[in-house]
């Protein structure tokens, strides 16, 4: 065979080969390879991509979907009780206005005067009965003014008065009555003990009712 006949042989397979994968359009090969033609051939190779089918989100969509999560998150949160708030801030005032009109005004003039006024006649009394050894004997107007004090003879003192409403030969009670009719009384046992009580003018106890 002469030299030619033999290329022949040879290219012809190589020719064909090329000529099938061109009219195939690559279809059988993977993404992104690409066919070799043999020399002197010219083979059409078409590669494919893949397409993201996924569709983009506009900005308006974007801004309704927040705008929903907006609403849901406010109809999820309760709103404040306003009439459990005003009740709660209304008791505390209403309970101190009842306790400051229970308890005695200490600090008022006339109950700092009324209070120094029966300790005075205290005073007076004990001083008395260093001499006596008898309350009785020194329960008296007279016998207390002796030693400093200021009594009225009554069992029932009016505002702005002081009076020695029992006494014995070991004990006594005192009681000064200041201008809002709160009546302050000091009062000895038997036993030698002191004791001190506060009345408002309507009878009930002060608010600590020791002084």
């Amino acid at each position: 065979m002469s030299r030619s006949f033999t290329r022949a042989l040879l290219v012809a397979p190589l020719l064909a080969t090329a000529l099938m994968l061109s009219a195939c359009g690559g279809d059988d090969a993977p993404d992104g390879a690409t066919a070799t033609a043999p020399a002197g051939t010219t083979a059409e190779v078409v590669t494919t991509t893949p397409t993201d089918t996924t569709p983009a989100s506009t900005p308006e969509a974007s801004s309704d979907d927040a705008r929903k999560g907006d609403e849901k998150e406010d109809e999820a949160t309760p709103a404040p009780d306003a009439g459990g708030a005003a009740d709660g801030a209304a008791a505390p005032s209403a309970a101190a206005d009842a306790s400051q009109a229970e308890a005695p005004e200490k600090l008022r003039p006339s109950a700092e005067r009324a209070q120094n006024e029966v300790i005075k006649v205290l005073t007076a009394i004990e001083t008395c009965w260093t001499t006596t050894s008898d309350y009785s004997k020194c329960a008296s107007p007279d016998q207390v003014s002796k030693f400093g004090g200021d009594v009225v003879d009554t069992k029932q003192p009016k505002p702005t008065e002081v009076a020695i409403t029992r006494s014995t030969k070991s004990t006594f009670k005192i009681i000064g009555t200041d201008k809002a009719g709160t009546r302050w009384v000091l009062s000895k046992s038997k036993s030698g003990e002191v004791t001190r009580k506060c009345k408002l003018a309507s009878g009930k106890s002060c608010k600590p009712a020791s002084w």
